[in-house]
């Protein structure tokens, strides 16, 4: 047992922390979280991550699995606007041209061309022709 007890009539008995020690067989830091218990410890995957092995105490390295929530179909992409990428413990909607990410961190939105003139040329020439916006793109049709 990894407790301590030194002692006990005069200090009494205490719990180390098993998370803190070398030995422990919780995966990287990065991907699960190591709770102490009185007496033992435990070992989880973080949200992201699924197990692939179970253990406490050291009994079986506990290891832990990115998810792909891609390929898992567990993301709320677009996929109409957007391309879903995998990340470490997430995912990341990826814009097609045309679009851009509203302030949410998913949800891609049409750019509006006419509106932004990206630097000082405008999209179309104004003296003979407006800019008309379309869905992932935009035109420029003559003035009449």
């Amino acid at each position: 047992d990894i407790d301590e007890c030194d002692f006990p009539a005069i200090y009494g008995c205490y719990d180390v922390n098993k998370c803190n020690i070398t030995g422990v067989t919780c995966d990287l830091p990065i991907i699960t979280e190591c709770e102490n218990n009185q007496g033992s410890y435990e070992c989880s995957c973080r949200d992201g991550f699924t197990n692939l092995t179970t253990g406490t105490n050291g009994s079986v390295p506990y290891r832990c699995e990115d998810i792909n929530e891609c390929a898992s179909d567990i993301h709320n992409c677009n996929l109409t606007v957007s391309t879903c990428v995998d990340v470490l413990g997430s995912f990341d909607c990826i814009c097609r041209l045309g679009y851009q990410k509203d302030n949410s961190s998913t949800v891609c939105v049409d750019i509006d061309e006419c509106k932004n003139s990206f630097g000082a040329t405008p999209m179309c020439n104004t003296t003979s022709s407006f800019c008309v916006n379309t869905i992932g793109s935009y035109h420029c049709d003559c003035n009449a």
